[in-house]
């Protein structure tokens, strides 16, 4: 009984727990996913893993709202009646699970915050400082208030003077000059900043959450990767019963870099790269890392070749990288059509003269004008060539709303 009744003590434990986790899954799974996530808060890592579940799950995972998160993650119905889980305030980066509730407790005593001026007026710098404000621009917690996350992430010092010169007033007593009290303190302008590509407002937001939480930067370029035969990372394991090689394509955007000196004095990496499908964790060489080592920062997207095979006594996964080159550079190569979305007449002159700098190549080019409700698809006469920043410059003309490469 020595031999064996710890173990049998601890495998009716750990199999009644288990039983309790799979019935409260199979039962409550969106209550379940929000404690669990809750659970993991501070490990960004970790909850990079469940977002992956909760899409398997098709389960909705809203962004973070300074009115409508809780500290802590939570679940929020739908307007259809399905159940979702609300992003916590306190998982971001940098914010603090104590000023969160402070944050949240005000919102449920006096009511929701109007605006951001409201926000900074009822929450002094004693309780928000610029940190945690430019943490929650970035991650989008005031958007229902301002759009731009650019926009506020600049403002984010004038509304922290504007919140300390607030609280000021008030603590003296004294009416203001403009009347009315402290409340009438004028508000300042939010600065108009230049506006982000969408990669670098999900760097931002990266940055923030720990993850790509709203989108992909790879989203865009499903058809491409389609044509350079990249390999999702949900999909290696299903790639290597079928090849006969373990050698695959696979792209990504780089999330950490950790470097290692061998015992020979050799350099080399261990490098988590992000899909659209989850995180997966190469190693380098020292000659590649070498090699590579401009295309090994955060947030740049890679083409790469890997060797895949299975660690010893595990069915984990180990990748091996034998080549590193720019993704956007193999993408620009099979783009082969450009979608602009124009909301304006008065961007047709900016794109005509964008294309034109670029001069004739073979990309197609359709405009899809949005016009008093209804949409039209009109296809450029010619095909064009799209360089890197042709994309770039046509999002920056004034009444285009999106464009994607196809």
């Amino acid at each position: 009984f020595a031999d064996y009744g710890f173990n049998k003590a601890h495998s009716a434990a750990y199999g009644l727990i288990a039983y309790h986790t799979a019935y409260l899954k199979a039962n409550y799974p969106v209550e379940f996913m929000a404690a669990t996530m809750t659970q993991d808060m501070s490990n960004t890592d970790k909850l990079a893993v469940l977002r992956q579940e909760l899409n398997k799950m098709k389960i909705t995972l809203l962004p973070p709202d300074v009115n409508k998160s809780q500290p802590r993650f939570s679940v929020e119905t739908l307007p259809d009646g399905k159940k979702a889980i609300r992003y916590a305030l306190a998982a971001l980066k940098g914010v603090g699970e104590e000023a969160m509730k402070r944050v949240v407790a005000e919102r449920e005593e006096n009511g929701p915050f109007k605006d951001v001026y409201v926000f900074c007026r009822r929450l002094d710098t004693k309780v928000i400082n610029k940190r945690q404000m430019e943490s929650l621009a970035a991650s989008g917690a005031f958007d229902a208030m301002h759009a731009s996350r650019a926009d506020m992430l600049a403002s984010c010092e004038i509304l922290l003077r504007y919140a300390a010169a607030h609280a000021e007033e008030k603590a003296s007593g004294q009416a203001s000059l403009f009347g009315g009290g402290a409340n009438a303190l004028p508000e300042p302008p939010i600065v108009k900043a230049e506006k982000w590509e969408p990669l670098e407002k999900l760097r931002h937001e990266f940055d923030a959450v720990g993850f790509y939480l709203s989108a992909h930067p790879l989203d865009n370029m499903t058809t491409q990767l389609e044509r350079l035969r990249v390999i999702p990372s949900t999909q290696v394991q299903a790639a290597l019963n079928t090849s006969p090689t373990n050698r695959l394509r696979m792209a990504g955007i780089v999330v950490r870099k950790m470097e290692r000196t061998s015992q020979k004095g050799n350099r080399f990496a261990f490098v988590s790269v992000s899909d659209p499908y989850g995180v997966f964790e190469m190693m380098v060489f020292s000659d590649l890392l070498n090699a590579a080592r401009d295309n090994l920062e955060a947030g740049t997207p890679i083409l790469l070749s890997v060797d895949v095979d299975k660690k010893p006594d595990s069915d984990e996964l180990r990748y091996l990288a034998q080549s590193i080159e720019p993704l956007t550079e193999a993408v620009q190569n099979v783009t082969l059509q450009l979608h602009i979305t124009v909301e304006q007449p008065s961007a047709m002159a900016g794109i005509r003269k964008v294309l034109d700098q670029g001069g004739q190549g073979r990309v197609k080019v359709h405009l899809i004008v949005d016009a008093a409700g209804r949409t039209a698809t009109l296809e450029v006469p010619g095909s064009y060539n799209v360089k890197e920043d042709t994309p770039r410059a046509l999002r920056a003309i004034a009444g285009v709303s999106n464009v994607r490469e196809l």
